[in-house]
């Protein structure tokens, strides 16, 4: 990825700097880091569940979705929420 740039600490960070840090396309870090075929079927299963879970078809689950893990644009937050 050309543009993906990592900080190592998060103390290093400084909230008061006005640049922001370029990272690789989605689909840049796609190519670079492809999914294992154990973790697609782990996120294969784990829809599938969710899937039966929502629709009544498993009665003994529940589930429980939660985020985004932070929020800095209420309005998608509020669309996420909606589509929930």
């Amino acid at each position: 990825m050309k543009n993906l740039e990592l900080l190592s600490h998060p103390a290093e960070q400084n909230a008061s700097r006005s640049t922001s840090i370029p990272i690789g396309t989605p689909n840049e870090i796609k190519s670079e880091m492809p999914l294992s075929l154990e973790a697609s079927s782990t996120v294969t299963q784990a829809r599938l569940d969710a899937r039966r879970i929502l629709s009544g078809e498993d009665d003994q689950r529940l589930i429980f979705l939660c985020g985004p893990c932070s929020i800095h644009d209420i309005d998608a937050a509020l669309e996420y929420a909606s589509r929930l």
